[in-house]
């Protein structure tokens, strides 16, 4: 579904990216990995059209997409939940639902079915709202734009360990519904059974690639993701 070539890019005359290669199948869910300032969040940025590359390509069903703006991009099937949420604060948990929605399989009662806290939080603002209850906020706000592919940044960063794994099977929900998922999560060795393959990087590039049981059986590999 989604294919990035030989990416480059930065801010201004800061480069970041040296040319990152990743693949996302149907129905999978793939993890982006690495420490800090390796390029995880700029990758993101470029596939969801908020940064334009300097190189290479983002392709999305075959069809190069990489410079479109972030909105043609949202409306050809890409979700994005950034990580710091960007939740609207005075808007009530339906406005913000349904502030960018799209029509398709994902409505107000769609999303409530998969986050059933967030029926009951209907008419509290969005700034209210606990983190956890912000995060199941902006992931179904990325639904209801109805996408073929859902892009999340620290999916779980700074949540406790029961609302992570909350999150966690609700991806592992989209997935079985035929979701492709890319997801840059500390916490994704926590939920590996669910993951098709991962990706770790590292200034800039992508340094390995590999399947949940790749990942597990290493040590090396364990030991460089362990200051994530």
């Amino acid at each position: 579904m989604l294919t990035v070539s030989g990416l480059k890019a930065g801010y201004d005359e800061f480069p970041v990216l040296f040319g990152v290669d990743l693949k996302v199948g149907s129905g999978e869910i793939i993890t982006l990995l690495g420490r800090n300032g390796m390029g995880k969040t700029t990758t993101l940025r470029v596939i969801s059209g908020i940064i334009k590359p300097k190189e290479g390509k983002v392709c999305l069903d075959g069809l190069v997409i990489s410079g479109w703006r972030s909105y043609r991009i949202a409306k050809a099937g890409i979700g994005f939940v950034p990580e710091d949420r960007q939740v609207f604060p005075s808007l009530n948990v339906v406005e913000n639902l349904i502030a960018t929605a799209r029509p398709g399989y994902w409505t107000l009662h769609k999303v409530f079915s998969l986050f059933p806290l967030l029926a009951d939080r209907q008419t509290i603002q969005g700034g209210l709202l606990s983190g956890g209850e912000q995060q199941m906020l902006v992931i179904g706000r990325a639904l209801m734009t109805n996408p073929r592919l859902l892009i999340l940044d620290e999916a779980t960063e700074g949540l406790a360990p029961m609302v992570r794994s909350e999150i966690w099977s609700c991806l592992g929900k989209l997935k079985d519904m035929g979701m492709a998922v890319l997801v840059v999560d500390k916490y994704a060795s926590a939920s590996v059974e669910l993951v098709d393959r991962h990706y770790i990087m590292e200034k800039g590039v992508i340094s390995w690639s590999g399947s949940s049981a790749e990942l597990s059986s290493s040590v090396m590999l364990r030991g460089q993701l362990l200051s994530v």
